[in-house]
């Protein structure tokens, strides 16, 4: 009995086909899981938040988000409308808190304010960091990269559902 012949076409169609999802897979997926943030570019890192509001009560609405979400204040500063907080675990791994996130909000104008969104985030392997990594729309689902950008994304659409991205 002869061997059959492989179809070099085919194999290199499934060759392409493999390579093309070993590439998906590895770039990350557009949209988080959970969340509705495909409109979110990737590698973004700060989000604005659009809003009807005067500066005093965006600024008092995001105090109040934030202490909601169980965040305590690092520094507050009425007059510049700005706020950053302390890093508060937002994800588990085994039962124990594995990825921490840091939230700094600036208000910017006085009527019609915008709201500008920043974080940063640290691990358990990196928890002795003063500042901890930028958070940005990148990384696996599941990963500390993108539950940080979860976690940073469910702030700022708590806020309002007007949003912006700027990297």
């Amino acid at each position: 009995m002869k061997p059959k012949e492989i179809n070099s076409d085919l194999l290199k169609m499934m060759s392409f086909l493999v390579l093309v999802l070993i590439g998906f897979s590895c770039a990350g997926p557009q949209q988080t899981a959970g969340l509705n943030d495909a409109a979110a570019p990737t590698n973004i890192n700060v989000i604005f938040v659009h809003t009807n509001l005067d500066a005093k009560t965006a600024y008092k609405k995001v105090a109040q988000t934030l202490q909601n979400r169980g965040y305590t204040f690092r520094s507050t500063d009425e007059t510049l409308k700005s706020i950053s907080t302390e890093f508060r675990g937002v994800s588990q791994r085994w039962g124990v808190d594995n990825t921490f996130v840091r939230i700094g909000a600036n208000v910017q104008g006085e009527s019609n304010s915008k709201i500008a969104i920043r974080g940063w985030y640290k691990t358990l392997e990196n928890e002795d960091t003063e500042s901890g990594q930028t958070i940005k729309k990148a990384g696996q689902n599941g990963s500390p990269t993108r539950n940080a950008w979860k976690e940073m994304y469910q702030v700022a659409k708590s806020l309002g559902d007007s949003l912006s991205y700027r990297k």
